[in-house]
């Protein structure tokens, strides 16, 4: 398919007008082609396409991002339209200059993610108004009273039955939860807005040094999973770890453990590999840790 050829149909339905000969490919994308398309006028917007399967992953995409745009604090990219067209799914964003943080440079980033945090849910239930995706892996978001029951059921639970369907399951798994859950149950928690995937990848400063978050999975959960997954694969700095807890105290070191599980069980069900081990040595010390 040549560049230009989706471009017509997306015209008509997302109501903008393209230019196919100012379109190039840009890196951003694991799984879907990524276009930095102009409009004729020098407005810039930000192309994911994808098979008609991922239409879904598209729209939710959107959502996501309206709700983190809605809450008024930390800067996300304009989402447009979403939707398919020749067999194509796309998703038209708001194209930011970005560019990498300095060095220290990210405690703006910190005090505006702690600022979202502390947008409350609408129901005061963890979950969200509708399912998502956490990479290209499904997620369940029911409203849920319960922190406990919503972290061990619909995230950890979630991901060992996903692990069990695809015939390799974790014999630990219902050990591993009937532990945890008790100890979730012991913590006041709050429900929060999440970003629900904030690794270094999902980040970035602008230009005008003004910070952006993106590809997100959001719900109402626990804020500590945000800061948790920051830690896993790094990517964020002392400014911003200083920043946010000087509004959010850090927690037991345990919990990060606990939410962190969630991300190397999704790896390992999407990449498997060394993913398997790390879930197994995680799953280990918590147990170590809880029983």
């Amino acid at each position: 398919m040549s560049l230009s050829e989706p471009f017509r149909e997306i015209e008509a339905a997302a109501g903008i007008s393209l230019n196919p000969d100012s379109t190039r490919r840009v890196s951003g994308g694991c799984t879907h082609e990524t276009l930095l398309a102009d409009t004729g006028e020098g407005k810039p917007f930000f192309l994911k396409l994808g098979s008609a399967g991922a239409v879904d992953q598209f729209l939710t995409e959107k959502r996501g991002l309206e709700l983190l745009r809605d809450s008024k604090t930390i800067r996300v990219p304009e989402p447009f339209f979403a939707g398919i067209s020749d067999n194509r799914a796309f998703l038209v964003l708001e194209a930011l200059p970005l560019r990498p943080f300095s060095p220290g440079d990210q405690e703006k980033l910190g005090l505006e993610l702690a600022e979202m945090h502390q947008t409350v849910s609408p129901t005061n239930q963890f979950g969200c108004d509708f399912d998502n995706f956490i990479g290209a892996t499904p997620q369940p978001n029911p409203w849920t009273n319960s922190w406990a029951e919503f972290f061990t059921e619909h995230r950890l639970g979630h991901q060992f039955r996903l692990a069990e369907a695809a015939g390799n399951p974790f014999p630990e798994a219902a050990k591993l939860t009937g532990a945890i859950r008790p100890y979730l149950a012991g913590l006041d928690i709050s429900p929060a807005l999440v970003h629900g995937d904030l690794w270094g990848g999902n980040a970035s400063d602008t230009e005008e040094g003004s910070p952006v978050i993106f590809d997100p999975a959001p719900y109402f959960g626990d804020r500590e999973v945000d800061i948790a997954f920051t830690t896993l694969f790094g990517g964020f700095d002392d400014s911003f770890y200083k920043a946010y807890r000087s509004i959010h105290p850090a927690p037991d070191p345990l919990l990060h453990a606990i939410y962190n599980l969630y991300h190397l069980l999704n790896h390992n069900y999407l990449f498997g590999g060394h993913y398997r081990d790390q879930s197994m040595h995680s799953m280990n010390a918590i147990l170590r840790a809880l029983t």
